[in-house]
């Protein structure tokens, strides 16, 4: 099963693709090393055209993080098979929808960060397939997350890409607790994050050998 992990900004700042995997490597490499990981991972981009041509767009790594939407960018570790594929969106009947949904659960925090969103326009997903690498399941969440502190935005999700009960969530809370099994007992792929954790020595092994 895919899921996704939509980040809409309140401001209108689009950080490069240099910022967003800097920060966002950062969070990745303080998460595994909170689990005695000390592999050098890193992420990496590429931006590809959509179906069916999928070639791969010639770009600048300090270009924004913005790109047309007849493309995609498809956001990995290198030397891990897998990735996530995300969309840079204008707002859509399916942007619009999530913000609904989230007044909804009238939150008081979300009520100014919503009507910020929609001012704003534009939003991005961050996508993930079913099967892929617990690195990866960890990563697209801390490159949402990553994005929504470059923008001084919010994540958000509900088709089970994290706890709908912590959802919309601002940059910090989510950066701090997503992936974290030990704090995170109630949600019901509890086991699989543990399981997730487990995985990432093997998967980590060739690493070293792609830097």
């Amino acid at each position: 099963m895919s899921t996704s992990f939509a980040v809409f900004p309140t401001t209108d700042h689009i950080p490069s693709f240099r910022e967003l995997l800097d920060v966002a490597t950062g969070h990745l490499r303080a998460f595994i090393q909170s689990y005695d990981i000390t592999t050098p991972v890193r992420l990496a981009v590429t931006l590809h055209r959509r179906e069916p041509e999928r070639r791969t767009v010639t770009f600048e790594i300090g270009d924004l993080a913005w790109w047309r939407d007849d493309c995609f960018a498809w956001f990995h570790v290198p030397g891990v098979d897998g990735g996530s594929d995300a969309f840079a969106r204008k707002f859509d009947s399916v942007g619009r929808g999530y913000i609904e949904d989230i007044r909804v659960k009238k939150l008081n925090d979300f009520t100014e960060l919503t009507a910020a969103a929609l001012r704003i326009g534009r939003y991005w997903t961050f996508e993930r397939s079913g099967g892929q690498p617990g690195i990866i399941n960890i990563a697209y969440g801390m490159l949402a997350g990553s994005l929504a502190l470059l923008t001084n935005g919010f994540v958000f999700s509900e088709d089970g890409a994290w706890d709908y009960e912590r959802l919309p969530a601002r940059p910090d809370f989510f950066l701090s607790t997503y992936f974290r099994p030990e704090l995170n007992r109630d949600w019901i792929n509890y086991s699989w994050t543990k399981e997730c954790i487990s995985w990432l020595p093997e998967e980590l092994r060739n690493v070293q050998l792609e830097r």
